[in-house]
């Protein structure tokens, strides 16, 4: 799946994962289009999401290669 943005290039969309362990809710953010994923937890959506957008503002983010970029 493609999205056009407004300077008319094609990006796969992102996706977010939410899930809980040991009762802390935790996300994954996986930029399909860098092949790459960030991972934060907090006490709810709404605070992980701001970790998020912190974290896409910080050029030293803690960003993975995710499972396909590992693969090549």
């Amino acid at each position: 799946m493609s999205v056009v943005f407004h300077k008319g290039k094609a990006r796969e969309p992102a996706s977010v994962t939410l899930f809980c362990e040991a009762g802390q809710l935790k996300a994954c953010l996986t930029d399909k289009q860098n092949e790459r994923l960030l991972f934060r937890s907090g006490s709810g959506v709404e605070e992980i999401l701001d970790a998020f957008e912190k974290a896409l503002r910080d050029p030293g983010a803690d960003w993975r290669p995710s499972r396909k970029a590992r693969s090549k």
